[in-house]
Protein backbone atom coordinates (compact mmCIF):
# COMPACT_ATOMS: atom_id res chain seq x y z
CA UNK A 1 0.00 0.00 0.00
CA UNK A 2 1.33 2.79 -0.99
CA UNK A 3 0.31 6.80 0.07
CA UNK A 4 0.52 10.17 -1.78
CA UNK A 5 -0.29 13.18 0.74
CA UNK A 6 -0.75 16.93 0.24
CA UNK A 7 2.32 18.37 2.82
CA UNK A 8 1.99 18.72 5.78
CA UNK A 9 0.26 15.84 6.13
CA UNK A 10 0.94 15.35 9.65
CA UNK A 11 -2.66 16.52 10.73
CA UNK A 12 -3.65 13.15 8.45
CA UNK A 13 -1.28 10.93 9.50
CA UNK A 14 -4.29 9.04 11.82
CA UNK A 15 -6.07 7.90 8.95
CA UNK A 16 -3.11 5.90 8.55
CA UNK A 17 -4.33 3.48 11.16
CA UNK A 18 -7.70 2.54 9.04
CA UNK A 19 -8.22 -0.65 7.45
CA UNK A 20 -7.13 0.57 4.05
CA UNK A 21 -6.11 -3.57 2.68
CA UNK A 22 -10.00 -3.80 2.80
CA UNK A 23 -12.53 -2.67 0.58
CA UNK A 24 -13.91 0.64 1.90
CA UNK A 25 -17.58 -0.80 1.86
CA UNK A 26 -16.67 -3.51 4.53
CA UNK A 27 -14.81 -1.06 6.42
CA UNK A 28 -15.52 -1.16 10.82
CA UNK A 29 -13.57 1.22 12.87
CA UNK A 30 -14.90 3.90 15.56
CA UNK A 31 -14.30 6.75 13.28
CA UNK A 32 -16.85 6.05 10.73
CA UNK A 33 -19.90 8.53 10.65
CA UNK A 34 -22.56 8.50 8.62
CA UNK A 35 -23.70 11.70 6.97
CA UNK A 36 -27.59 12.02 5.30
CA UNK A 37 -27.09 15.19 3.49
CA UNK A 38 -23.70 14.42 1.33
CA UNK A 39 -25.49 14.49 -2.19
CA UNK A 40 -25.63 11.45 -4.51
CA UNK A 41 -21.54 9.61 -5.86
CA UNK A 42 -21.70 6.95 -8.38
CA UNK A 43 -18.55 5.51 -5.94
CA UNK A 44 -18.62 4.18 -2.65
CA UNK A 45 -17.94 6.70 0.15
CA UNK A 46 -17.54 6.62 3.71
CA UNK A 47 -16.77 9.37 6.12
CA UNK A 48 -14.53 9.11 9.21
CA UNK A 49 -14.25 12.03 11.60
CA UNK A 50 -10.27 11.68 12.95
CA UNK A 51 -8.63 14.09 15.93
CA UNK A 52 -11.65 16.52 15.26
CA UNK A 53 -11.38 16.49 11.23
CA UNK A 54 -13.88 15.07 9.14
CA UNK A 55 -12.66 13.15 5.83
CA UNK A 56 -14.16 11.93 3.26
CA UNK A 57 -12.86 9.17 1.42
CA UNK A 58 -14.08 7.77 -2.08
CA UNK A 59 -12.92 4.26 -3.43
CA UNK A 60 -12.02 4.12 -7.02
CA UNK A 61 -9.39 3.44 -9.75
CA UNK A 62 -6.06 4.52 -9.52
CA UNK A 63 -6.10 6.52 -12.78
CA UNK A 64 -9.23 7.95 -11.52
CA UNK A 65 -8.11 8.76 -8.55
CA UNK A 66 -5.41 10.21 -9.12
CA UNK A 67 -6.90 12.25 -11.97
CA UNK A 68 -9.20 13.85 -9.10
CA UNK A 69 -6.05 14.40 -6.68
CA UNK A 70 -4.38 16.65 -9.68
CA UNK A 71 -8.08 18.33 -10.48
CA UNK A 72 -8.53 19.05 -7.02
CA UNK A 73 -4.74 20.34 -6.36
CA UNK A 74 -5.23 22.57 -9.30
CA UNK A 75 -8.63 24.39 -8.19
CA UNK A 76 -6.77 24.91 -4.59
CA UNK A 77 -4.16 26.49 -6.03
CA UNK A 78 -6.73 28.95 -8.50
CA UNK A 79 -8.70 29.59 -5.38
CA UNK A 80 -11.91 27.79 -6.42
CA UNK A 81 -14.02 26.62 -3.81
CA UNK A 82 -13.83 22.61 -3.53
CA UNK A 83 -12.85 19.86 -0.63
CA UNK A 84 -9.60 19.91 0.31
CA UNK A 85 -7.50 17.16 -1.15
CA UNK A 86 -5.41 15.10 1.16
CA UNK A 87 -3.95 12.02 -0.73
CA UNK A 88 -4.11 9.17 -2.49
CA UNK A 89 -3.75 5.72 -1.16
CA UNK A 90 -3.22 3.02 -3.90
CA UNK A 91 -2.44 -0.69 -4.06
CA UNK A 92 -5.26 -0.08 -1.64
CA UNK A 93 -7.67 -2.93 -2.31
CA UNK A 94 -8.83 -6.45 -1.90
CA UNK A 95 -11.70 -7.81 -4.72
CA UNK A 96 -14.36 -9.99 -4.14
CA UNK A 97 -16.71 -11.54 -6.40
CA UNK A 98 -20.13 -11.69 -5.17
CA UNK A 99 -22.62 -14.20 -5.59
CA UNK A 100 -24.73 -14.38 -8.95
CA UNK A 101 -28.35 -12.86 -7.68
CA UNK A 102 -26.75 -12.33 -4.05
CA UNK A 103 -28.67 -8.47 -3.89
CA UNK A 104 -31.92 -9.72 -6.08
CA UNK A 105 -32.54 -12.25 -3.45
CA UNK A 106 -31.26 -9.71 -0.38
CA UNK A 107 -33.84 -7.44 -1.96
CA UNK A 108 -36.81 -9.65 -2.07
CA UNK A 109 -36.38 -11.62 1.04
CA UNK A 110 -36.56 -7.80 2.80
CA UNK A 111 -38.74 -5.89 1.11
CA UNK A 112 -41.08 -8.59 -1.42
CA UNK A 113 -39.92 -6.53 -4.56
CA UNK A 114 -38.29 -8.66 -7.48
CA UNK A 115 -35.67 -6.95 -9.42
CA UNK A 116 -32.88 -7.62 -11.86
CA UNK A 117 -29.20 -7.65 -10.48
CA UNK A 118 -27.94 -3.94 -10.85
CA UNK A 119 -31.89 -2.75 -10.21
CA UNK A 120 -31.68 -4.41 -6.59
CA UNK A 121 -28.11 -3.29 -5.72
CA UNK A 122 -28.97 0.03 -6.32
CA UNK A 123 -32.30 -0.26 -4.33
CA UNK A 124 -30.79 -1.78 -1.34
CA UNK A 125 -28.25 1.74 -1.29
CA UNK A 126 -31.23 3.95 -0.93
CA UNK A 127 -32.48 1.62 2.01
CA UNK A 128 -29.01 1.53 3.74
CA UNK A 129 -29.34 5.41 3.09
CA UNK A 130 -32.66 5.78 4.52
CA UNK A 131 -31.49 3.53 7.35
CA UNK A 132 -29.16 5.81 8.56
CA UNK A 133 -31.60 8.56 8.04
CA UNK A 134 -34.06 6.48 10.63
CA UNK A 135 -31.35 5.55 12.51
CA UNK A 136 -29.71 9.36 12.60
CA UNK A 137 -33.07 10.82 13.51
CA UNK A 138 -34.17 8.62 16.48
CA UNK A 139 -30.92 7.95 17.96
CA UNK A 140 -30.39 4.68 17.92
CA UNK A 141 -30.33 1.60 15.94
CA UNK A 142 -32.78 0.50 13.76
CA UNK A 143 -32.95 -3.21 12.37
CA UNK A 144 -32.99 -4.16 8.63
CA UNK A 145 -36.69 -5.31 8.33
CA UNK A 146 -37.93 -2.23 10.34
CA UNK A 147 -35.68 -0.47 7.78
CA UNK A 148 -36.46 -2.02 4.47
CA UNK A 149 -40.44 -2.02 5.53
CA UNK A 150 -40.36 1.67 6.28
CA UNK A 151 -38.48 2.26 3.32
CA UNK A 152 -41.09 0.25 0.77
CA UNK A 153 -43.81 1.70 2.44
CA UNK A 154 -42.81 5.68 2.98
CA UNK A 155 -40.29 5.87 -0.07
CA UNK A 156 -40.99 2.95 -3.29
CA UNK A 157 -44.73 3.06 -2.38
CA UNK A 158 -44.99 6.71 -2.77
CA UNK A 159 -43.73 7.06 -5.66
CA UNK A 160 -44.77 3.69 -7.47
CA UNK A 161 -48.59 5.11 -7.04
CA UNK A 162 -47.37 8.59 -8.41
CA UNK A 163 -46.90 7.49 -12.03
CA UNK A 164 -48.99 8.98 -14.25
CA UNK A 165 -51.73 6.88 -15.25
CA UNK A 166 -51.47 7.45 -18.76
CA UNK A 167 -47.65 6.12 -17.95
CA UNK A 168 -47.92 3.21 -16.28
CA UNK A 169 -47.42 0.06 -18.56
CA UNK A 170 -44.16 2.25 -19.73
CA UNK A 171 -41.95 0.42 -17.44
CA UNK A 172 -42.17 -2.17 -14.91
CA UNK A 173 -42.19 -0.37 -11.68
CA UNK A 174 -39.27 -1.32 -9.87
CA UNK A 175 -37.82 -0.23 -13.21
CA UNK A 176 -38.72 3.08 -13.00
CA UNK A 177 -38.19 3.71 -9.27
CA UNK A 178 -33.89 2.58 -10.70
CA UNK A 179 -33.96 4.85 -13.28
CA UNK A 180 -36.04 7.87 -10.88
CA UNK A 181 -32.36 6.85 -8.28
CA UNK A 182 -30.50 7.75 -11.57
CA UNK A 183 -32.01 10.64 -12.55
CA UNK A 184 -32.24 11.93 -8.72
CA UNK A 185 -27.84 11.25 -9.29
CA UNK A 186 -27.86 13.68 -12.16
CA UNK A 187 -30.34 16.43 -11.03
CA UNK A 188 -28.47 16.41 -7.58
CA UNK A 189 -25.18 16.68 -9.63
CA UNK A 190 -26.23 19.74 -11.82
CA UNK A 191 -27.86 21.60 -8.89
CA UNK A 192 -24.67 20.90 -6.28
CA UNK A 193 -27.24 19.32 -3.36
CA UNK A 194 -29.20 16.03 -2.95
CA UNK A 195 -32.91 17.09 -4.41
CA UNK A 196 -34.37 14.56 -3.03
CA UNK A 197 -36.35 11.56 -4.52
CA UNK A 198 -39.55 13.10 -4.59
CA UNK A 199 -38.54 15.80 -6.84
CA UNK A 200 -36.66 13.44 -9.01
CA UNK A 201 -39.66 11.46 -9.53
CA UNK A 202 -41.86 14.53 -10.45
CA UNK A 203 -39.09 15.30 -12.91
CA UNK A 204 -38.73 11.89 -13.86
CA UNK A 205 -42.87 11.12 -14.75
CA UNK A 206 -42.29 15.21 -16.44
CA UNK A 207 -39.29 14.68 -18.99
CA UNK A 208 -38.62 11.10 -19.32
CA UNK A 209 -41.30 8.31 -18.55
CA UNK A 210 -43.32 9.79 -21.63
CA UNK A 211 -40.28 9.57 -24.23
CA UNK A 212 -40.28 5.04 -23.37
CA UNK A 213 -41.75 3.23 -25.70
CA UNK A 214 -45.94 2.38 -25.36
CA UNK A 215 -46.38 -1.41 -24.78
CA UNK A 216 -46.99 -3.01 -27.76
CA UNK A 217 -50.15 -4.76 -28.15
CA UNK A 218 -50.37 -8.73 -28.73
CA UNK A 219 -52.30 -9.90 -31.25
CA UNK A 220 -52.82 -13.61 -32.25
CA UNK A 221 -51.79 -14.75 -35.48
CA UNK A 222 -53.86 -17.96 -36.97
CA UNK A 223 -52.12 -20.47 -38.93
CA UNK A 224 -53.75 -20.02 -42.55
CA UNK A 225 -53.94 -23.50 -44.11
CA UNK A 226 -53.29 -24.20 -48.32
CA UNK A 227 -50.88 -21.14 -48.32
CA UNK A 228 -53.53 -18.70 -47.86
CA UNK A 229 -52.35 -15.14 -45.73
CA UNK A 230 -52.50 -15.67 -42.29
CA UNK A 231 -55.10 -13.34 -40.35
CA UNK A 232 -54.93 -11.68 -36.90
CA UNK A 233 -57.69 -12.81 -34.36
CA UNK A 234 -59.52 -10.16 -32.81
CA UNK A 235 -59.99 -11.14 -29.04
CA UNK A 236 -63.40 -12.46 -28.24
CA UNK A 237 -65.66 -10.77 -25.60
CA UNK A 238 -68.43 -13.12 -23.89
CA UNK A 239 -71.65 -11.42 -22.46
CA UNK A 240 -71.69 -13.87 -19.69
Amino acid sequence: MRFVFTPPAEEAAGLLSLPWGEPLESWQDDRLVEIRQRGISRHVVRFVVDDGVLYALKELGERFARREYRLLRMLAELGVPAVEVIGVAVDRVKTRVAETGLHSRQLFLRTGIDAGENQARRLLNDIASFRAYLEQKAGRPISDFVAANRWREEVYEPVADAIPGDLRGRLAPTEIFHEILEHRWYMSEAAGRDVGTTAAARSYFKRILPEAPEPMETTTIAAAPNGAAAQPLEAETSSE
